[in-house]
């Protein structure tokens, strides 16, 4: 009976995933045939007017933040911000310069360093951008050109002072040809996502992505007037090939070095508005990218507005063409505009909550869905798609490597590939196909994951897997595949529990609003005990692994589902699992529920606190692989567990756990007159937490009859103590009280944790 359901549902299964594969391949044909001619009649229209002007005069206001709360650390640092108004000119090809007539300038509070004028180095992004010389990307030949061209244009202009003949042009802010620039249909691909129509406009929504990587260029989306074939606005990023910069900036006083470098995460969002019944102008310009500040990783967050405009000029004065910015600032204007912060040398307390909220939220929901898909690859496929994540930078090599190379104590290497054809190629389907060799376990494994989108918003999806691969019960947001394997490899410190699954599942997930989505998922797969295999590490290679603990095997058919909430300053779950030996023939009879909750808050301007609190109940033989577990120190993580006891050190098919922190930075003490330099990179913690849990006595018996973890905390635990480190959390020595020693203090020492 089994394996009539079995492959009955198989079968099923991979009807269904063809039916979606047709499905989505005969969605973008016709999208792509019907609005091809509306691409074209908008790259002439762009071009026309782009013919038409020649100079842009404009007036605008300028809000720059720069923040350090996305960092390899965590750093939860106050942001810098630059505020100014200023004039500026755009000229054909691609020049802006800028004059900034009034300026208020605010550093953070919890750093002393002053990085000088970052806007020196980080240009406006250029609103009227339409084309770009290709030779600027090119090779030496196309530099020495330029230089040839220069010094003809030095002598025909009669300067004497011509500098240094091997002097070029800045061209490390390389802009990427715009897609709706005559002919840019031959690097862009385009894809129609939705229509909005009233009774006076019409408006359609076209993804973009350039076909090869390699070229510089945008992905996004932008809005067009179907009716006059023109763009009114657009949300992109660049891609990887247009995004990095690195800038050497040198302090003459001190003759300091700064390093600022830019990575391929730089959006930016832009409205437009008709001007003089000719012309689409920038009106609004939010801009975002990540940067490297002295091997310090922050955000600029940027938003431009502009107040008037003058379309071709005629002026007496002359503009240089370059992206300079110059500071000719109106002290009387400045007295006028901006009132000093009411704390001397940093932000309002009202001014960095409103950006730490906003900027932690959209993280959050981007998390949130990234969260809710089974398959790892395609996970990463949305992060890509507009969703990104936060990164683990200093795990870079791991990440790029991790798919290809992973490191556990089951497999050892798993030397694998996989590849996905990503959404906007196949009209709202992703698919994904993994597979790869385990060294040390000697078993192929492989899986083949789809994701189809129901909806234009991108919030209704089905997802399908097949797979024979290893598999465990932790979630990857704890620890990542990447974190994992660094971990293994280095410590041997692996933190997930496998065992082999065979199988298939489907799900239907959605997202009812930014920060609360729903998924429910059928599995029907097979589970087999896993070994420990693997004995290599850099560092540990004379210990041995922990135990990789044994299971019960058997076929599980059953129902999952998850309800996830991501915001700034909480985060909550959900989760049920249900199989049943009867009515869906199961090997296994039980009932699974449990829940998280996160909170964080800033009480003061120094102070911050969490509090973490989990539960589950269970019915029915829940089986050890399904059994709770909570405690435990995690290397590079802070994320609120007990530190006195190992990772996993209790378990149970019941349980509860809470904790609550309070952190305070050293900078109190320092204003309160102990003056000491070495107070302002300090931070304080003050903790308690607790659990419980407990087997009930029908699972007792698998206690007894496999060779797994079954420390229990039925009388209770609790720890309570102080943690002081550095405020990058770069090493932290706690001191701890529980009721497991009899020591008044634990001592530990971390690093990165």
């Amino acid at each position: 009976m089994n394996k009539f359901y079995r492959k009955k549902f198989l079968k099923s299964f991979v009807i269904g995933f063809s039916i979606l594969g047709f499905a989505g391949l005969a969605k973008v044909s016709y999208a792509q045939e019907s609005y091809r001619a509306l691409i074209k009649r908008v790259q002439v229209n762009s071009q026309k007017t782009f013919d038409l002007l020649n100079k842009v005069s404009f007036k605008a206001h300028s809000k720059t933040y720069i923040y350090f709360g996305f960092n390899p650390l965590g750093v939860k640092m106050i942001p810098f911000l630059e505020e100014y108004y200023l004039e500026g000119v755009w000229m054909k090809p691609d020049s802006l310069r800028l004059n900034v007539t009034a300026l208020r300038k605010v550093m953070s509070d919890t750093s002393d360093n002053d990085f000088g004028k970052l806007n020196d180095n980080l240009p406006l992004p250029n609103p009227f951008h339409f084309t770009y010389d290709p030779s600027i990307l090119g090779t030496e030949e196309d530099r020495e050109r330029r230089r040839r061209e220069r010094r003809e244009r030095e002598n025909e202009d009669g300067n004497e002072n011509k500098g240094n003949d091997n002097s070029e042009p800045d061209y490390r802010y390389v802009q990427p040809l715009y897609p709706f620039s005559a002919n840019a249909d031959s690097l862009y691909n385009y894809e129609v996502i939705g229509e909005i129509s009233t009774s006076s406009i019409n408006i359609v929504e076209v993804r973009v992505e350039p076909k090869e990587p390699s070229t510089p260029g945008v992905i996004g989306i932008f809005q067009i007037d179907k009716d006059n074939a023109i763009v009114v606005g657009s949300d992109y990023v660049f891609n990887k090939s247009a995004g990095f910069v690195r800038i050497d900036t040198e302090r003459k006083r001190s003759r300091f070095s700064l390093s600022i470098s830019f990575d391929q995460n730089h959006r930016i969002n832009t409205e437009k508005a008709l001007y003089y019944s000719a012309f689409w102008l920038p009106v609004t310009i939010e801009e975002e990218k990540d940067i490297s500040i002295l091997g310090i990783k922050a955000k600029l967050h940027r938003v431009l507005t502009f107040e008037t405009y003058e379309i071709n000029p005629v002026s007496d004065g002359e503009f240089v063409v370059d992206k300079t910015i110059v500071y000719n600032r109106d002290p009387v204007l400045e007295d006028s505009l901006f009132v000093p912060p009411p704390y001397p040398n940093r932000l309002s307390r009202a001014e960095e909550e409103d950006i730490f909220n906003k900027i932690e939220n959209m993280f959050a929901s981007r998390d949130l869905f990234k969260e809710l898909i089974d398959s790892e690859s395609i996970a990463r496929e949305v992060m890509l798609q507009g969703l990104e994540k936060k990164g683990e930078r200093y795990l870079q090599i791991a990440g790029k490597l991790g798919s290809s190379i992973q490191y556990n104590r089951v497999e050892g290497f798993h030397l694998g590939y996989g590849t996905t054809i990503p959404v906007n190629q196949l009209g709202g389907l992703v698919f994904s196909f993994n597979g790869g060799y385990g060294i040390k376990d000697e078993r192929w494994k492989g899986s083949a994951s789809s994701l189809y989108y129901l909806d234009s918003k991108k919030k209704l999806f089905v997802e399908g897997n097949i797979y024979s691969t290893l598999g465990y019960e932790e979630k990857r947001n704890s620890v990542s595949t990447d974190a994992n394997t660094f971990s293994s490899l280095i410590l041997k410190r692996d933190y997930r529990d496998y065992y082999y699954k065979k199988g298939g599942s489907f799900g239907i997930g959605y997202r009812l609003t930014d920060n609360l989505a729903a998924k429910l998922t059928g599995i029907s797969h097979t589970e087999e005990i896993a070994g420990r295999n693997a004995k290599f590490s850099v560092f540990k290679n004379k210990n041995s692994f922990r135990i990789n603990p044994e299971i019960i095997e058997g076929e599980n058919r059953g129902l999952r589902g998850e309800l996830l909430y991501r915001s700034y300053n909480v985060d909550g779950d959900i989760s049920f699992e249900y199989s049943d030996n009867g009515t869906l023939h199961s090997d296994f009879s039980y009932t699974k529920l449990w829940g998280t909750l996160r909170w964080s808050a800033r009480p003061t301007f120094y102070t911050n606190v969490f509090a973490k609190f989990t539960a589950g109940v269970s019915g029915g033989d829940l089986p050890p692989q399904r059994w709770f577990d909570f405690g435990g120190k995690l290397p590079l993580r802070y994320n609120g567990r007990l530190r006195g006891v190992g990772y996993k050190y209790f378990t149970g098919d019941r349980m509860a756990m809470g904790v609550v922190e309070y952190s305070i930075n050293g900078k109190v003490l320092y204003n309160l007159g102990l003056k000491r330099t070495l107070l302002k990179g300090m931070k304080f913690t003050l903790w308690t937490g607790g659990g419980w849990s407990e087997l009930s006595d029908s699972n007792k018996r698998y206690a007894a009859g496999v060779l797994t973890p079954s420390i229990t905390a039925e009388d209770g635990y609790y720890e309570y103590g102080i943690g002081i480190g550095d405020i990058l959390n770069i090493f932290r020595i706690d001191l701890i009280h529980n009721n497991l020693s009899d020591k008044i203090f634990l001592f530990s020492f971390n690093v990165l944790r």
